[in-house]
């Protein structure tokens, strides 16, 4: 081969399990209460990636048994990441479950994981006798992002902090809290905030005394 000829590109071969398409073209068919089915074919997938059918697997052959269905099921390949704890939602919650639609069930299971990630979820669910409650003690999709993004900030800053000038934490705190309204702004940590003013008032007489 010459320096000049390409070597040929790697051919990606997607594998399809025709035991899962069997079960997914049945229940997207199915005749039946489409929730009761929905429901049911979570508790299977659920089996079946607990049996080593992998999630990459499970995602193209859903992709591929729907991709020419016009009215699209409640159960995607979007949510195979979440079907773990779906199923576990189902078990857990059995006797209440054929009240909720599909839908909620696989919101709820997203909720779940952002919230306290795939490994936790079943410790987490546990702790709540109904799916009302485990709505309530789980936080939305939205406030778990922000806060593990408030999270991975704090932790940047941990590891810049070497390099960053108190000047420059000033003016980001000026800016911040200019965006809000002060009348109205509370904190849920008071000892937090305490002990920073605190430390600031320090600096405060640090400087005072420099400049006198």
């Amino acid at each position: 081969m010459t320096a000049k000829e390409k070597a040929p590109k790697a051919v990606k071969i997607t594998t399809f399990d025709t035991s899962l398409q069997t079960s997914y073209a049945a229940y997207i068919e199915s005749a039946e209460d489409q929730n009761i089915a929905g429901l049911n074919f979570i508790t299977e997938l659920n089996e079946m990636m607990s049996a080593g059918l992998t999630q990459e697997v499970a995602k193209a052959s859903m992709k591929e048994t729907a991709k020419d269905v016009k009215i699209k099921p409640a159960v995607l390949n979007s949510h195979v990441p979440a079907i773990s704890t779906a199923g576990f939602l189902i078990e857990h919650f059995d006797k209440e479950i054929t009240d909720h639609k599909v839908s909620e069930i696989l919101t709820l299971a997203v909720r779940v994981n952002y919230d306290v990630k795939t490994a936790n979820a079943k410790k987490h669910i546990k702790q709540f006798k109904t799916i009302a409650d485990l709505k309530e003690g789980t936080a939305t999709k939205a406030e778990s992002q922000a806060r593990d993004k408030g999270e991975q900030i704090e932790s940047d800053l941990v590891e810049l902090a070497p390099a960053i000038t108190l000047e420059s934490v000033l003016d980001a705190l000026d800016v911040f809290i200019s965006t809000k309204s002060l009348k109205d702004l509370t904190t849920a940590d008071l000892a937090k905030l305490n002990k920073v003013i605190g430390k600031l008032i320090t600096v405060q007489k640090n400087t005072q005394a420099l400049v006198k």
